[in-house]
This record gives structure tokens, sequence and C-alpha cells, in this order.
């Protein structure tokens, strides 16, 4: 038995290696597209949206546009556009990869 074991433990090794690098790679991969998308996409398209959005609601009374400026909805938006864009960035380029 213990035969077999040390047999496998050299294929095991390299499965546990692959298994760390191809992980560290996937995050590695979503940190760069995530901080290229926010600097490079998200943030002036996020000035362009919240510039089109305040002339939208400048009508609001000032109440209203008091307390959306408190919660940021802005910032929310922006963040959950972004996370999509991420996930969307990243699945593609995880389907481009050679396995």
């Amino acid at each position: 038995m213990p035969a077999i074991l040390a047999a496998f433990v050299p294929f095991l090794m390299g499965a546990l290696r692959l298994f760390i690098v191809a992980n560290l790679l996937g995050f590695a991969i979503r940190l760069m597209v995530g901080l290229g998308v926010y600097f490079f996409v998200m943030e002036p398209l996020g000035n362009t949206i919240s510039g089109y959005v305040e002339g939208r609601f400048g009508g609001l009374p000032p109440a209203a546009a008091g307390w959306l400026g408190y919660i940021q909805l802005d910032v929310y938006v922006q963040a959950i556009l972004s996370a999509y864009t991420v996930v969307w960035a990243s699945n593609f380029v995880m389907r481009m990869r050679t396995v």
C-alpha cells in the first residue's frame, strides 16, 4: 500500500501546483482587469452618467437631492456596473485561455 501511495505523490503534487497556479493566475487577471476597467472605462463613463443624472434630477426638491447625495446612489450604481464588467471580462479571458 505505501508503494502505491508513493507512486501517486508526484502526481498529486503536480495537480496541487497546477491548481494553485491557476487560482493565482485567475486572481491576477481579475485584479488587473478590474483596475483597468475602472480607470479607463468606468471613471469617464461614471462621470458622464453622473452628469446626465444630475441634469435629469435637477428638478428634484432640495431635500430629495440632498438625500440622494447623502446615500451616494451614484457610487453604488458604479460599483455594481464595475463588478458586472469585471465578471464578464474575466469569463471572456478564461474562455480564451487554452487548457
